[in-house]
């Protein structure tokens, strides 16, 4: 997978998500250096003109899985420390994005009872 489709994916998150939506370009496989089809300094460079953070991660030898979730975290907290002070509270908003483009995450359904 390149980094081709993902202004277009961009476009579908502006469009379909909320304007708080949490962004990350996140390089997957960097573990396989052999079969590399975009260099870090791509991907570095793409996420600098769309202004959101870009992190390569293995998901197979466990290299930046964890710092991705961080990252994405520490976002939406902030975000949600700095909408507070403004015009209130906002709803969150999920977008998972895989090589099958941006889909709106549907929220689960709360069980009644105790547990």
């Amino acid at each position: 997978m390149t980094f081709d489709n993902v202004k277009n994916w961009l476009d579908q998150v502006a469009t379909h998500a909320s304007e708080h939506a949490q962004l990350i370009l996140i390089g997957n496989k960097c573990d396989l250096t052999r079969e590399r089809r975009v260099e870090y300094a791509r991907g570095e460079e793409l996420a600098k003109t769309l202004k959101i953070p870009f992190i390569e991660t293995s998901a197979k030898s466990s290299i930046n899985v964890e710092q991705a979730f961080t990252e994405v975290v520490k976002r939406v907290v902030q975000d949600h420390h700095e909408s507070r002070g403004g015009s209130g509270h906002h709803e969150p908003s999920t977008v998972i994005v895989d090589v099958k483009g941006p889909q709106k995450a549907t929220p689960e359904k709360k069980q009644s009872g105790c547990c």
